[in-house]
């Protein structure tokens, strides 16, 4: 080749590798891990002394306010176990519901510190192995369940979608060094910021013409309840107390679901669109009818909040408010609940 072709080419790569670096550094500044950038440090709500820290970083997992491993006497230890909608990486960490739970409840006298294991990507069954990963770390008293679209899509990828059922595989140092050249380099590229953005909004695109399922099935509902049920043994099993919670979606009528709430849920899931509402409001109901079966606290979450769009950047990742008003639901909820256990301690706020 000529050296102008290799003038354009190198061109090329260096506006690549610079477009890359921008956007893995906005990504780090949201609290992602980036190749370029690594795991964010801490934050802090200030500059002050003794300004309040938050996870994650290296010794401490979650997205919350930082607190020792060692339970100090007194305190009640909450676990939220969720996915993106509360983790939420694109919504500063101070405005977040599971942080805004501890701060509200702190705020009333309640001794309690909020670990926020939310993770994107987590389904229930992700949730469960989390916990019994970390709980012997981190002792958890209280463990609540905000969970429910995640899983409709892996459901209705096994049920209506004729896949497998999904699998983790761990990709260990060992096999890493052993994969061939190309497979570390096609593993690097997938991992980049660039190619992530680049495949969320060329997929969307084309799956607007996939052929979907228009219900739930009965077996996926079976499934779904066996999940939470599984999940509140496992909390019991650890000698911790579950909560239950409803899920929100912005849109209660299939017919009034947005384009971009159609794109959003056809990325994943094989249920139509127009099924979703129908689908979350049917297996709400079951779950406030397992609280009943099982004996464990709900707190109401879709009746507080589901049907208000102004709340939702799309239809089940909230926006600031929304986070805002997820957090007095679940506050009111675990104050009920922290009322009743023995070893809660509240201290009364000073007039």
């Amino acid at each position: 080749m000529s050296l102008r072709v290799y003038s354009l080419v190198f061109w090329m790569l260096g506006f690549i590798v610079l477009l890359e670096a921008g956007l893995e550094f906005r990504a780090h500044k949201r609290g992602f891990q980036t190749h370029m950038f690594g795991r964010p440090e801490a934050r802090t709500s200030s500059r002050a002394p003794g300004a309040i820290a938050y996870g994650p970083t290296e010794s401490f997992p979650f997205r919350s306010r930082v607190v020792p491993k060692v339970q100090p006497e007194g305190v009640t230890r909450i676990w939220i176990a969720s996915a993106s909608y509360a983790e939420d990486n694109d919504i500063a960490v101070q405005r977040i519901f599971p942080v805004l739970i501890d701060s509200t409840l702190l705020a009333q006298g309640w001794s309690v510190e909020v670990l926020n294991a939310a993770r994107a990507g987590h389904v229930i069954r992700s949730n469960r192995d989390q916990l019994r990963e970390l709980h012997g770390e981190w002792k958890p008293d209280v463990v609540l369940l905000y969970q429910m679209s995640l899983d409709i899509n892996e459901l209705s990828q096994l049920y209506l979608g004729g896949q497998q059922a999904p699998t983790v595989v761990v990709q260990t140092d060992a096999l890493a060094d052993n994969a061939s050249v190309r497979d570390q380099v096609k593993r690097f590229f997938e991992k980049s910021t660039l190619y992530e953005l680049v495949r969320r909004n060329l997929t969307n695109r084309v799956l607007e013409h996939r052929v979907t399922g228009k219900t739930a099935s009965a077996a996926m509902q079976a499934e779904f309840r066996r999940r939470i049920t599984g999940f509140v043994e496992d909390v019991r099993s650890l000698g911790a107390e579950p909560v239950l919670s409803t899920f929100a979606i912005s849109h209660t009528d299939g017919s009034s679901v947005t384009r971009a709430d159609r794109r959003f849920l056809l990325h994943n899931s094989v249920l139509h669109p127009s099924a979703w509402p129908g689908t979350v409001e049917r297996w709400n109901d079951m779950i406030r009818e397992l609280a009943r079966e099982l004996d464990v606290a709900l707190i109401d979450v879709d009746a507080d909040v589901s049907g208000q769009p102004q709340l939702f950047k799309d239809i089940v990742h909230f926006t600031p408010g929304g986070h805002r008003r997820v957090a007095e639901s679940i506050s009111r909820g675990l104050t009920t609940v922290l009322s009743a256990r023995p070893d809660s301690r509240r201290i009364p706020p000073q007039p």
